[in-house]
């Protein structure tokens, strides 16, 4: 029989916390029927899978659904809207923030690989630029043309409208900078006057 000073002191310890069960994050990717969202893949203790499509809106709160799996994860077997609740549990559990580490991180990987693409386009670009350059002549004097001309051209004028007019502006100002020659400049301008970097070339040679 317990005393009741034995009582009053179990009374008075601390209610032990319900460990909540966090399932481990086992992918990350996008999804063509969740526009916006980033469909996250997790599986807990005993191996069921689970995945949660969370997106973030205007204001700043997270929405999403939650995505039943078959057992071996290949197919979605039920989709759920999550409600406050829901995503308030995945707050406790910590998932939330390690999804938006994901997300974040993902984001940022996309953008260096767009930048990279980037580069890689104006570097294109400027090869071009540069050979049809060096292919210029004198555009008064009759000459046949040069078999690879019209490539040239061609290659430049695709290679040129991947950008923006403000930056073939900033393309022609740096050309000009770095090549000499009034001829062939002259040559490149007539070639491509029907471009905004063409047009910025004849500004500049005024």
């Amino acid at each position: 029989m317990k005393t009741s000073s034995e009582g009053s002191k179990q009374e008075g310890q601390p209610v032990a916390k319900q460990k909540l069960d966090v399932p481990r994050i086992i992918s990350a990717g996008r999804d063509e029927d969740f526009p916006g969202s980033t469909i996250f893949k997790t599986q807990d203790a005993e191996g069921k899978i689970k995945g949660y499509a969370i997106r973030t809106k205007e204001d700043g709160s997270i929405e999403g659904n939650e995505i039943g799996f078959s057992p071996d994860g290949s197919e979605k077997t039920s989709i759920q809207k999550l409600n406050e609740s829901n995503i308030e549990m995945l707050r406790d559990k910590g998932l939330l923030e390690k999804f938006e580490s994901i997300k974040k991180a993902e984001q940022e990987k996309l953008e260096a690989s767009k930048r990279a693409e980037m580069a890689k386009k104006m570097d294109d670009t400027k090869t071009w630029l540069q050979r049809l350059y060096l292919q210029g002549t004198n555009p008064y004097v009759v000459q046949q043309a040069e078999p690879n001309e019209k490539m040239y051209i061609d290659e430049a004028i695709k290679s040129l409208k991947v950008f923006s007019d403000t930056d073939q502006i900033s393309l022609a100002e740096d050309f000009v900078k770095t090549n000499s020659s009034l001829e062939k400049l002259h040559y490149v301008m007539i070639k491509l006057n029907g471009t905004a970097f063409g047009k910025k070339l004849a500004e500049l040679m005024k």
